[in-house]
């Protein structure tokens, strides 16, 4: 799916076999937002990925990861919110995680990432 510069809303996108795991894209005034939920490991880490790279290439501005339904996050969930970071930086652009549950966000703070992304909520 190409995405132009517009407003959108991009229908979940659920991993087969691995459970809630699932990742979609909305857009609403320039904002660019992928709500997560489940699990962020090695099997959906390419989902999130997937839904990152679409609203980076979708337009301008910050994106924000909404972590709120996210149960758990490895390294390789980890290394693809960085992935995202880098690739939005030298744009200008940044990377929010917003409303990490407390396992959640004790990776984010153990691993160091939450010294380099914004992390609200």
């Amino acid at each position: 799916m190409e995405l132009q510069g517009q407003d959108f809303d991009q229908q979940p996108r659920t991993t087969p076999g691995c459970g809630v795991e699932q990742f979609h894209l909305v857009g609403l005034n320039g904002t660019r937002m992928v709500v997560a939920a489940g699990q962020i490991d090695m099997a959906s880490a390419p989902g999130l990925w997937e839904a990152l790279s679409q609203a980076i290439a979708a337009g301008q501005g910050d994106v924000t990861v909404d972590l709120s339904g996210v149960t758990f996050i490895d390294s390789q969930g980890l290394s693809v919110l960085l992935r995202a970071y880098k690739a939005l930086s030298p744009e200008g652009r940044g990377l929010c995680l917003r409303s990490p549950r407390p396992q959640v966000r004790q990776a984010l703070e153990v691993s160091g990432v939450a010294s380099v992304l914004t992390v609200d909520g």
